[in-house]
C-alpha cells in the first residue's frame, strides 16, 4: 500500500476579468463584462471578429477585437464555425484572457474567486504519511498560491 496520498486540484476562475473603459453614455470610467457572444463581420474575403462587452451600469457595448481584417482562408473552418455559433467555451477562454484585455484597454479589474475541483489520484488517507498535491489550471489566474492554500 502506498504511503503517498496524491490529489489533483483543478483550479478554475469564477468571474471573468472586467476591462475598465470610459463609457460614452455614463461619462465615467466603468467596468464592462463579457456577454459571451461574438460579433462576426465579413467585408469581402476579410473577416473581423469581436467579443461583445457591456457596461455594468448602462449596458452600453464595447467590442474586444479577436481578429481584425483577417483573410477568411487564414482562419480554421472549425474555429470560424465556433465563432459564428457563439461557442460558450471559446467565449469564456477569450473573456478570461487578461493579457489580451490589458493590451487593448490597459486597466483590468480581476477577481480572486476560484472553483477548486479535487480528485484523488491514488493512495489512501488512512495510511498516507505524505501528501502530494498536483495543481492544474483551467486558464491563467492572478491568485497567489498562498491564498489558494489558505
Amino acid at each position: 500500500m502506498s504511503s503517498i496520498l496524491r490529489i489533483r486540484w483543478t483550479v478554475a476562475p469564477q468571474t471573468a476579468p472586467r476591462p475598465l473603459i470610459t463609457c460614452n453614455r455614463c461619462g465615467d470610467i466603468k467596468a464592462y463584462r463579457s456577454n459571451g457572444k461574438f460579433r462576426v463581420n465579413a467585408n469581402g474575403k476579410r473577416i473581423d471578429v469581436w467579443l461583445i462587452y457591456r457596461c455594468i451600469n448602462c449596458d452600453n457595448s464595447w467590442n474586444f477585437g479577436i481578429f481584425e481584417r483577417r483573410n477568411r482562408r487564414d482562419i480554421e473552418p472549425a474555429l470560424l464555425r465556433a465563432l459564428e455559433s457563439n461557442d460558450a467555451a471559446l467565449a469564456r477562454r477569450h473573456a478570461f484572457d487578461v493579457t489580451a484585455l490589458r493590451g487593448q484597454v490597459g486597466r483590468v479589474e480581476e477577481f480572486p474567486d476560484v472553483d477548486v475541483h479535487k480528485t484523488a489520484l491514488g493512495g489512501t488517507s488512512e495510511a498516507a504519511s505524505v501528501l502530494e498535491l498536483r495543481l492544474g489550471l483551467e486558464m491563467p489566474i492572478s491568485l497567489r498560491l498562498d491564498r489558494l492554500l489558505a
